[in-house]
């Protein structure tokens, strides 16, 4: 099995407004078992090409239901972990509890192809192909990004986030 995390959150955000979506219409189905409800839901990811698999968790870490791009792949369902997003068998994987008035109700776990972030490579990678202008317009966001940082943090006594 080859797994590979990654501390930055590109991966989350690639898959972040579909697990949104799915997070915010979820609630209901899950509070009152709703299982075909859940299974609609997840059946809209017919038009997200990039998404492979979705399977919503109950609370206990049972199966509640689940969707296939490849209707003919009925393997197992992933062991439940812990919240995070990672790169594993060529796939991005996310796995993310779903919450309702802060008590958790089940998990959302999506996996998807490459295409996303290979989509988002193509779109914004002339940034660092076009060196002095590209590369130089992402190190003074960078620094602008810091100023800022600091000068919202200070003010409030926030502790700054640590790099990772």
């Amino acid at each position: 099995m080859s797994r590979r995390r990654h501390s930055d959150r590109s991966y989350f955000a690639a898959l972040y407004p579909a697990y949104m979506s799915l997070t915010l219409n979820s609630t209901a189905a899950l509070s009152f078992n709703d299982r075909q409800a859940a299974g609609e839901l997840l059946s809209g990811f017919r038009v997200k090409r990039h998404i492979v698999t979705a399977i919503l968790y109950s609370a206990d870490g049972t199966v509640f239901a689940a969707y296939r791009r490849d209707s003919g792949s009925n393997g197992p369902a992933p062991q439940l972990r812990a919240d995070g997003s990672w790169i594993e068998n060529g796939q991005l994987v996310l796995f993310r509890q779903v919450i309702l008035r802060r008590q958790p109700t089940g998990t959302v776990y999506l996996a998807s192809d490459l295409g996303e972030l290979n989509d988002r490579m193509k779109r914004f990678g002339w940034m660092f192909r076009s060196p002095p202008h590209g590369l130089g317009t992402v190190v003074m966001q960078q620094d602008f990004a810091e100023v800022l940082q600091r000068s919202i943090c200070e003010p409030l006594q926030i502790p700054e986030p640590r790099n990772r």
